[in-house]
């Protein structure tokens, strides 16, 4: 999979919203309802962030060799009301196949106000990896890394690290990987009303 460098958020005691996805104060970040805005272009050049063995690099994204992607929206799927990003990948090649698609916001934006972000996914239970990826604009990166080991809607709350020298005021930035896509199969999840998050609840 892709060799990344910086923080990956992983943690035993595990912060997740409680009430904060709701609350007035969350920030509709993306409604996650434009395939347009994560396609690779010189206006978002995620595509240098991404690194792994096999890179290819096409207008619809990075993958490796022997994965093929595609991005969709769907009006049928959505959990939020609104359309929905369907984002389906197949490995025909070896285990630990990977994809990435991803967009910049132009500004760069202040999220230094907001504690993490909260997702909706719809899993396949097949037990890849969906890599959240944020870059500021000096290319540091925090990441955080659920595996898709259910099936149906469930909100994924993404905390922000505290000990980190990511500038939340100036985030550039988000890709979003498939990683460890099986040999031989087909991966396909459902992303709904990416929010910022004013406050998160640590529960065991």
């Amino acid at each position: 999979e892709p060799c990344l460098l910086g923080l990956e958020i992983v943690r035993s005691v595990r912060e997740v919203a409680v009430g904060s996805y709701e609350a007035p104060e969350a920030r509709l970040l993306d409604l996650l309802d434009d395939v347009g805005a994560y396609r690779h272009g010189a206006d978002n050049a995620y595509e240098k962030f991404v690194i792994g063995e096999g890179k290819q690099v096409s207008a619809d994204g990075v993958v490796r060799n022997d994965v093929t992607h595609a991005c969709a929206v769907s009006t049928a799927e959505s959990r939020t009301g609104h359309r929905a990003l369907v984002y389906e990948a197949e490995n025909k090649g070896a285990e630990g196949g990977w994809s990435a698609v991803g967009r910049r916001f132009a500004p760069v934006q202040d999220w230094s106000g907001f504690r993490g972000l909260g997702l909706w996914v719809k899993g396949d239970g097949k037990g890849e990896a969906l890599r959240l990826q944020l870059r500021d604009d000096k290319g540091r990166n925090v990441d955080t890394v659920p595996i898709i080991d259910f099936q149906g809607w469930r909100l994924h709350t993404f905390a922000f690290p505290v000990a980190t020298d990511f500038d939340f005021t100036k985030v550039e930035y988000l890709l979003v990987y498939f990683n460890n896509i099986p040999s031989g199969n087909k991966v396909r999840l459902v992303l709904d009303g990416l929010k910022l998050l004013p406050a998160l609840n640590p529960v065991r």
